[in-house]
């Protein structure tokens, strides 16, 4: 029987991996569905009532109006907090502090639940990666062992996300902005904005891929010495960089396939009756659960390549002669 090539097989087992594991998906599911239901409750009521006054609301039959939003914006500021940060997060001179310290309403909301999530989903997938490694664990026991190291990795993940954004998008244009402003070409302006944000999601798809490493060591050698951990993810990436890239594009492009059906399927459904909302929501679940199983089925293959190469025997520098 032919054997499958290492990449193929790493996909395969990060396949099984989640399919025999449907809890963790759910699990995770559950835990969105609850950040969500708690950022969109206070707003239910400015939302929906302002949606029958807008000139413009048809179009919320085929996707969001601006108008209608800007509607709400004008007629209600204080529901929608303090935007100044996030109109601000890609100009030149990026998201300033003094604009974040003012961040309130659901923009802060937004914030926290998207930090929440974060730190969650990190504890989830040690979880689930413990459930995977020679030293089996059920999800919760690994959720409960690996909860305080993975926090810990977690928030410097965070700092180095922050630090790319900080210095490759902000500082860069603040060193640019003179040369920038003497181009004569607005499309070549653009496009120095462009290379900057395109090095800048490069550097934190680089820093993801190492966190998800350390997060693997961390499972892998089961203690909680979480900066061992982390460069044993270090020296991991050094060795193996180009196999964790090309998993990483392959699930990467799943949800890129799978963005584009949301956006030609439930993103453009305006359901008329309840029946019709409830099927929607149900398949904006299913899509969500997708998304989530993609990234657990990233993890496992991580860790199966990670298991492999570490039990892989040294080959030795010199020829062993037959006894």
């Amino acid at each position: 029987m032919t054997k499958a090539p290492p990449l193929l097989a790493d996909l395969r087992h990060g396949a099984r991996a989640v399919l025999i594991r449907p809890h963790v998906v759910a699990a995770l599911l559950l835990v969105n569905l609850l950040a969500a239901w708690v950022l969109v409750a206070p707003l239910r009521g400015v939302l929906s009532a302002e949606l029958d006054h807008n000139l413009m609301g048809d179009e919320m039959a085929t996707g969001a109006s601006w108008r209608w939003f800007d509607t709400v914006d004008r007629k209600h500021p204080l529901a929608l907090g303090d935007l100044e940060a996030w109109h601000g997060l890609l100009r030149d001179g990026g998201a300033r502090w003094d604009a974040l310290k003012k961040l309130s309403g659901p923009p802060l909301s937004v914030a926290l639940a998207g930090l929440f999530l974060f730190w969650v989903s990190a504890v989830f997938h040690c979880g689930f990666l413990g459930t995977l490694a020679a030293e089996r664990r059920g999800f919760g026991a690994g959720c409960a062992h690996f909860a305080l190291p993975v926090s810990a990795l977690a928030f410097f993940a965070g700092l180095s996300y922050a630090g790319a954004y900080a210095l490759l998008y902000v500082q860069t244009g603040k060193w640019l902005e003179d040369w920038r402003s003497s181009l004569g070409s607005e499309w070549l302006a653009i496009g120095l904005t462009w290379t900057r944000l395109g090095v800048t999601l490069a550097a934190v798809f680089l820093f993801k891929i190492l966190f998800d490493l350390s997060k693997v060591a961390l499972v892998e050698r089961g203690g909680w010495n979480w900066p061992l951990a982390f460069f044993v993810g270090f020296r991991e990436l050094l060795r193996s960089g180009l196999r964790y890239f090309g998993l990483s594009v392959v699930f990467g492009l799943g949800l890129a396939l799978l963005a584009l059906l949301w956006s030609v399927l439930p993103g453009r459904w305006a359901p008329q009756s309840w029946l019709a909302l409830l099927a929607v929501f149900l398949l904006q679940q299913v899509f969500l659960g997708t998304r989530i199983a993609l990234r657990l089925g990233r993890l496992a293959a991580f860790q199966a390549h990670f298991t492999a190469s570490r039990a892989r025997p040294e080959t030795p520098p010199y020829k062993v002669e037959p006894a």
